[in-house]
């Protein structure tokens, strides 16, 4: 019988990364596909229980060399096992992942924010966090702090943290911040990508002792005004290396934009602007509309080459109301890029949205349709990932089946 070179049976395994049982079944038909479904049943870690991170504990005392591919941990507990998994996995797991990049701490979608496990980074966990050696990376995705303070320990105990992502996090109190803290030192934090988009909703919850929810009562807020001291953050970013900037296209309705606003103008190393449009109501769409004026308006890098209309956190919504906050921002996107002294030069706008190939060619249409001028001046990329958003599509599907 005929036989592939390894790099076909490579590729194959590779197709099945979301599918552990097959994983399981490739690792075991024989020792030439061994290394590559190891590869990718440990390169992404994700842990949701206790049980669980005992069971992959005990798999690097036995094989330790699985641990040379793991590339990404993602703590994702429910939420009252939150911080006991993120103080045992931190302790447990230091020295142990020496090429781990990425440390993500997910809240899995819950129906009450406030029913959180609030996560407490203590100093003992912080420098914990430190001992992982390439650790680039840090992602907080529907989490609640304790405090400001709790947010300052977690980035400054990252010396090499170049990416920062905080996705509807919160927390409760700002904290007093050391004089000798990092973040009195304008310019330390060297990120080259930074994501910030809060909670535009804040769900206040009372529960009596027997979880039974008393009241409820929704605010709608400024997707920071949960993230007290985050100006700081800014305040100590690296102009010199921010390349990468996302944030919410609500934000300007938030209580301190105008201290974020104020700093724009320094980041002059800036090549990528990016809106997250996580709420695409009617009734946010000015806000939206005030938030990418103001950005373009204030920003002043030369090398900018990408404006960002990101609905990829919003594919729970109604299609139709994703095209329509597409066709509001576009007059926005048109002046803003149009400032006067050719400020911006050679610019594209990237629409991105998070769906099955089937459906690329209808979100293609219309996009282009809602951002009509865009698309005229060849300026426009729509760009359709899957779902779970880790590779995009690369090829258009239309429904006579072509390519």
């Amino acid at each position: 019988m005929s036989t592939f070179p390894q790099e076909i049976y490579d590729i194959l395994i590779d197709h099945c990364r979301r599918d552990t049982p097959t994983l399981l079944q490739c690792a075991l038909t024989c020792r030439a596909w061994l290394p590559r479904s190891r590869y990718n049943l440990y390169h992404i870690v994700i842990l949701r229980q206790r049980e669980q991170l005992t069971g992959f504990s005990r798999t690097l005392a036995i094989a330790p060399q699985i641990a040379d591919l793991v590339q990404e941990l993602v703590l994702a507990p429910p939420g009252e096992d939150q911080p006991t998994i993120v103080r045992s996995a931190t302790a447990v797991l230091a020295y142990k992942l020496p090429h781990m990049r990425k440390f993500s701490i997910v809240q899995p979608p819950f129906m009450y924010p406030d029913v959180r496990g609030q996560v407490e980074i203590s100093l003992r966990t912080a420098c914990y966090l430190a001992l992982f050696p390439r650790l680039t990376h840090l992602a907080l995705i529907d989490v609640s702090l304790s405090s400001f303070l709790d947010f300052v320990r977690l980035i400054t105990a990252l010396p090499y943290l170049t990416t920062l992502e905080c996705r509807s996090i919160l927390w409760e109190n700002q904290g007093a911040i050391a004089p000798n803290s990092p973040m009195n030192d304008p310019g330390w934090l060297g990120l080259e990508r930074l994501s910030v988009c809060g909670s535009l909703f804040t769900i206040r919850v009372c529960i009596d002792d027997n979880m039974l929810v008393l009241s409820l009562h929704l605010q709608i807020t400024g997707p920071w005004n949960d993230m007290m001291g985050l100006p700081s953050l800014f305040k100590v970013l690296d102009p010199g290396t921010l390349k990468h900037l996302a944030v919410d296209s609500c934000a300007a309705i938030s209580d301190f934009f105008d201290d974020i606003q104020e700093l724009l103008p320094s980041y002059m190393m800036l090549e990528t602007l990016t809106f997250s449009v996580l709420h695409p109501h009617q009734r946010n769409l000015d806000a939206m509309c005030d938030t990418i004026r103001t950005f373009l308006a204030t920003i002043s890098s030369r090398r900018l080459r990408c404006v960002c209309m990101d609905f990829t956190q919003a594919f729970n919504r109604a299609r139709c109301d994703l095209v329509d906050a597409a066709e509001t921002a576009g007059p926005e996107l048109v002046a803003g890029l149009s400032r006067p002294g050719d400020i911006f030069t050679n610019v594209r706008v990237e629409v991105h949205v998070a769906d099955r190939a089937e459906s690329a060619s209808w979100w293609r249409a219309e996009f282009e349709t809602a951002l009509f001028d865009l698309q005229e001046q060849g300026m426009l990329d729509v760009i359709v990932w899957e779902p779970w958003g880790h590779h995009p599509i690369e090829e258009l599907r239309y429904e006579d089946g072509s390519v």
